[in-house]
């Protein structure tokens, strides 16, 4: 069986966040959907996919090599290969690096929308709106490189 479509997509990321919780306590599958919708103004389901799963190989036990067994395609595993968190390079390079790919950029924009959001705050403290200021330059170093 392939995990080829939106609703498989969907699904694999709701299987693999089951009781998880963001910073606020809520589903962390509610983020993978969030970043989804974010992104369904451009009308691509590759997109989309891409974007439900962008948290899959750098937060659950899934591989790349699991991905691809699962039949998703090369640009829905380059996207999120590109937008996931590798220990040996810093935020800066990773957000070089994601600049080098309009679908990753898109995705990545996606992802920092939601996340920059502080109504998903119980509280704001120092270190939210530190993080939140680089989510933000990161976000315009994105659109900068994104080609409409």
């Amino acid at each position: 069986m392939t995990y080829t479509g939106l609703d498989r997509a969907i699904a694999l990321a709701s299987e693999k966040f089951i009781g998880v919780q963001d910073k606020s306590a809520k589903p962390y599958i509610l983020h993978c959907l969030e970043v989804m919708n974010n992104v369904k103004k451009y009308n691509d389901v590759e997109l989309q996919i891409a974007a439900v799963l962008h948290d899959i190989v750098e937060d659950t036990d899934i591989t790349f090599d699991n991905l691809e067994e699962l039949g998703y395609s090369p640009r829905v595993i380059k996207i999120i290969k590109h937008v996931t968190r590798e220990d040996d390079i810093s935020y800066d390079d990773e957000i070089a690096r994601i600049c080098n790919d309009q679908d990753s950029i898109r995705v990545k924009m996606a992802d920092l929308e939601h996340n920059s959001s502080i109504l998903r705050l119980k509280g704001i403290r120092q270190k939210d709106l530190e993080r939140i200021q680089k989510y933000h330059r990161a976000y315009f170093i994105l659109a900068a490189h994104l080609k409409n």
